[in-house]
């Protein structure tokens, strides 16, 4: 597909990408071009979407917190953490990746063993990951 000049626009993008960019700028033409500004609109309320469903996910993680300690069962389970990434790949619809969308749910997973083990650091993210999450992570090319 081309532009209006004729270029591929995959050579327009990289031609802008090449560019310096001022980070604490937004360039006059952002902030009127009516398509970026509803665009940024969306990805805004998108994002909310999703901190209040991440939010949702951590109070069930709590209740399976209790749930867990009620019935004297461990925080870590291989298995389910794997059942986790298994309904990632098959709800994928695109355009992300699995491995994309695997490098988002491993942190998610992450979140939830530190809610279920009441750790206070569940703001930092761990970059080590278990065994079975990595296992079947690595399986699917994650």
């Amino acid at each position: 597909m081309a532009n209006m000049n004729g270029e591929p626009n995959g050579q327009v993008v990289k031609q802008v990408a090449d560019q310096p960019v001022d980070q604490d700028v937004l360039y006059p033409q952002e902030q009127t071009d009516p398509r970026l500004v509803e665009a940024r609109e969306r990805i805004d309320t998108i994002d909310a979407e999703i901190v209040r469903l991440l939010n949702e996910r951590a109070k069930e993680s709590m209740v399976i917190r209790d749930i867990k300690a009620e019935l004297g069962v461990p925080v870590m389970s291989y298995k389910r953490e794997g059942e986790v990434l298994t309904n990632v790949e098959n709800a994928n619809e695109g355009p992300l990746t699995t491995r994309q969308l695997g490098g988002f749910f491993l942190n998610i997973i992450d979140m939830s063993r530190r809610i279920q083990r009441g750790k206070e650091d569940v703001d930092r993210p761990r970059r080590d990951v278990s065994s079975a999450v990595l296992g079947g992570g690595i399986a699917r090319g994650w």
